[in-house]
């Protein structure tokens, strides 16, 4: 039996600026290629002025970057690039005067309902002279900088532009004199803690001498980890010249040392301009650079973090809270006049307003169970969802071909403006089905017995295979827990990994509580000898008990697992509270990251450690919540996600040759902090998982 060794940790994201990107990603996609690292960020320069309000050019910007999976970071220069020379600058104290109010107001709400994350880095380097919004240039003052920087940001906080980051970015303080401490906008204002660096090697006039990362970076990080003791630092320009010294080395030195000497580094962006200069900053300057660089930030390093920082989520923004469990109901269908909702475009983000609707409270919530459907897509893809603000496009919830229609829970926070977003990762339109089951509370709510997650490893507790008896057309089939050991008693809801397999003829599956109306809501989507899982909280009855119904013209085969139970009024368990996270990217085996760059060989396990990485607690974390996706399986078979070295009888993802299946996985953590992925299949299979959550043990 194989086994996968895990990567090094994902801690830090890697990005680079290109000439040509967002227009044209070939640049990038060549960068990519060669270094076998994905870029997490695309960054590019955009000037104020007249010609520069917000438009469906500067939307496509954004959507090519989102579509490619990257977070974008905009350098927003306050100069009228419209006009010539001298003449395209302005005074800060007309931005904080409100001159420029309109313009600034455009673009608060253009990057408002864009939806996906950015990165806005304003007016960089004021700490340095050769800008004109420099201090000393235009009468600008230190405090005029402040004032501008705080009246900007105040205006996008009213326009609800949540989804935007801060970077506030300081030129190297080795060479520049004025104090950086007094451009600080304050906490408040600012995400990321941000400085440009630079080895110029020989190639400067003024006496460059070649310098390593370590030495060019250790005062701004000194200088920016004393401003603030927690903020996640991001080196927004770096760069090293083939002249003076040898560039792969360095370039190497560097991967090592960032991790090493400098923890709070949580980003890099690479200054990668194609344009002939003395530096020759590329990376591909050389074939010995752009190799170093795939050495010490490609497949297998650190450098894999897909989305490193966001504000906290959900309107409170305070973990940890309590499940809720409610009947189905559906909240959004695209294909229903009704809703008032189209199909989402290409590239297009959905911002769906869930608070006191469907039995969820206009207040403390920091989450919602969604099971959501995607069905009549155009193209093959993929569809996030996430917090409004918070998702990044790196991640995926379900993932389909051309008319597929696939279902997938989702257990998503709230954005801090208490939405969801839908994003349509495909070149085509998609119809979505929202159906709502459930909702955490927020530590705003007193804690009371109800709704804690009591794990178990997967456990089989229904498999109408071995009963001799399909489920038929039309019929509905009662599963008792609450007699079972696994599920103490009284408990309001069940997690449940439920499969439908050898089905006859198209339709659906709906799992809702004993004794209670059939609600209109699916939680499974099946189209003939399909086997389609999906994950299930399905409240229960005062008895334990839930119902599946079959919703198709032919019968069907059902196999359900066990995975944990919620608590119900009576319960004295008080651990098990969920702790929401902005989805990031922990696995993948097609670029290497947590894991080795190779797929998962036949009956191979892949363990993955999980504690103490990606915002889970070395301890008092009891399971994690992940997204899972098989891809590129060149044989039929299934994937079981479990905790202990010994693996259950049980399955998390089925799958055919060369289709791509997504999953929710509530998986217990093992004894060591880890999890493992076994491939039954008798061929070879890529996996990806993204982390959402935690419970605590």
């Amino acid at each position: 039996m194989q086994t996968v060794a895990a990567a090094a940790p994902c801690t830090v994201a890697f990005g680079a600026f290109d000439t040509a990107s967002p227009g044209d990603f070939t640049m990038v996609n060549s960068l990519e290629q060669q270094m076998h690292r994905h870029l997490a960020i695309v960054h590019w320069y955009q000037q104020w002025g007249p010609n520069a309000d917000w438009n469906g050019l500067h939307m496509t910007d954004f959507s090519n970057t989102v579509q490619h999976g990257s977070v974008p970071m905009i350098t927003w220069e306050p100069l009228d690039g419209s006009l010539p020379g001298a003449a395209n600058s302005f005074p800060l104290r007309q931005i904080s005067a409100g001159t420029y109010d309109a313009y600034v107001d455009s673009w608060a709400k253009g990057l408002r309902d864009y939806g996906a994350p950015v990165m806005l880095r304003f007016a960089h380097e004021m700490n340095e002279p050769d800008y004109p919004w420099s201090a000393g240039r235009n009468g600008n003052t230190p405090q005029d900088y402040v004032a501008a920087f705080r009246h900007v940001h105040d205006r996008f906080s009213r326009a609800g532009a949540s989804n935007v980051q801060w970077v506030w970015a300081v030129a190297g303080p080795s060479s520049v004199d004025q104090p950086i401490r007094d451009f600080y906008p304050g906490d408040a204002y600012v995400d990321w803690l941000g400085t440009d660096v630079y080895n110029w090697g020989t190639t400067q006039s003024w006496g460059s001498v070649w310098q390593s990362m370590a030495q060019i970076m250790q005062p701004s990080y000194d200088l920016l980890t004393a401003l603030n003791p927690s903020k996640p630092i991001i080196v927004s320009e770096w760069a090293s010249t083939e002249f003076g010294g040898d560039k792969a080395a360095w370039i190497r030195a560097a991967g090592a040392a960032i991790p090493a000497l400098f923890p709070r580094v949580k980003a890099l962006v690479w200054f990668n301009e194609r344009v002939d200069n003395p530096e020759n900053f590329r990376l591909d300057s050389s074939p010995a650079s752009i190799a170093a660089a795939a050495t010490a930030f490609g497949a297998g390093t650190p450098y894999c973090l897909t989305f490193p920082y966001i504000k906290a989520g959900g309107p409170s923004g305070s973990w940890p809270g309590l499940y809720h469990p409610l009947a189905p109901a559906r909240v959004l269908d695209t294909r229903d006049p009704r809703w008032a909702v189209p199909s989402l475009g290409a590239g297009q983000v959905h911002q769906l307003a869930l608070l006191g609707r469907a039995g969820i409270p206009a207040t403390g919530v920091a989450a919602v169970t969604l099971n959501v459907t995607v069905t009549n897509p155009r193209a093959g893809g993929f569809v996030t969802v996430g917090p409004a603000g918070g998702w990044s496009a790196s991640t995926s919830t379900l993932n389909f071909e051309p008319g597929q229609t696939v279902p997938n829970l989702s257990v998503a926070a709230l954005g801090a403006n208490g939405l969801v977003a839908l994003f349509n990762g495909t070149p085509g339109q998609v119809d979505v089905v929202v159906d709502v089951e459930g909702w955490v509370s927020d530590s705003s709510t007193p804690p009371g017995a109800s709704g804690h997650f009591v794990p178990v490893s997967p456990t089989r507790v229904l498999d109408t295979r071995q009963l001799g008896r399909r489920l038929e057309a039309g019929q509905t089939i009662t599963l008792p827990l609450g007699g079972r050991s696994l599920v103490p008693a009284g408990s309001s809801a069940a997690a449940l990994n439920v499969t439908v397999t050898e089905p006859v003829a198209d339709g659906y599956l709906t799992a809702y509580p004993t004794g209670t109306s059939r609600p209109l809501a699916s939680n499974l989507n099946f189209m003939p000898g399909q086997t389609v899982p999906n994950r299930v909280f399905v409240a229960l009855d005062a008895s334990g008990s839930a119902d599946f119904y079959n919703g198709s013209s032919g019968p069907l085969e059902l196999v359900v697992d066990l995975n944990g139970a919620f608590t119900g009024d009576a319960s004295s368990f008080s651990a098990g509270a969920y702790t929401g996270l902005f989805p990031i990217r922990v696995l993948d085996t097609r670029d290497g990251t947590g894991a080795s760059l190779a797929p998962v060989a036949s009956a191979g396990v892949l363990t993955l450690p999980i504690a103490g990485r990606f915002g889970v607690p070395t301890a008092g974390a009891a399971a994690v919540v992940l997204n899972v996706t098989v891809v590129n399986a060149t044989r039929i078979g299934f994937v079981t996600v479990y905790p202990e070295p010994v693996r259950p009888l049980a399955s998390d993802l089925n799958f055919i040759a060369s289709t791509a299946v997504p999953n929710l996985t509530v998986t217990s953590l093992g004894p060591d902090g880890a999890i493992r992925f076994y491939n039954a299949s008798a061929g070879t299979v890529d996996l990806i998982a993204d982390l959402v959550g935690w419970f605590s043990g």
